[in-house]
């Protein structure tokens, strides 16, 4: 893994990804908190790290926008690079909504459908739905858990299918 202070040598790798569209690039951010619109949020890392055209990984990881970041004075400069890498590649992350709405929110010339139509996998949904049990994600089961006084609709709603069969129940038409 390369780390790198030096805005040319970032700029140079960023524009590696550039040259070839469609790259799988993984990408991870560091932030300043959990919130991308927040007052005084900010992108303090960025890292990167994608296959070259001969399959050998390559990577390049930077400081970006705090008080003594070196690269801070030199962020209007590699912006367009780091927006061009991320909306030109297939991006792959943990948490990948989270660092593409950081990077929305903080980082200049963005296109949100652009980083959003890049954005291709994300390991920490990966794991979510891995961990899930069948039938623990139902709206009925959502409602029980989140929302407690309006759970048990469905159970209504199966004693009024019944009460009005011609009306309500799907065999019959209804809904």
């Amino acid at each position: 893994y390369k780390i790198s202070e030096d805005p040319e040598e970032i700029a140079a790798e960023l524009q590696t990804i550039i040259d070839r569209p469609g790259t799988l690039v993984t990408y991870d951010t560091e932030t300043t908190g959990l919130y991308a619109f927040a007052e005084g949020a900010a992108i303090v890392y960025m890292m990167f790290r994608w296959e070259d055209e001969n399959g050998d990984p390559k990577s390049i990881g930077f400081p970006w926008d705090y008080a003594t970041s070196p690269i801070k004075p030199y962020i209007d400069e590699l912006s367009p690079y780091v927006v061009s890498a991320l909306q030109s590649s297939k991006l792959i992350g943990h948490n990948l909504t989270f660092d593409a709405l950081f990077t929305y929110a903080n980082v200049k010339g963005v296109d949100l459908d652009k980083l959003a139509e890049a954005c291709c996998f994300d390991t920490w949904h990966e794991a979510f739905v891995l961990q899930q049990q069948r039938g623990t994600l139902g709206l009925d089961m959502m409602a029980y858990r989140f929302v407690p006084d309006l759970a048990g609709y469905d159970e209504d709603y199966s004693i009024l299918i019944e009460l009005y069969r011609e009306l309500l129940h799907p065999e019959e038409g209804g809904h």
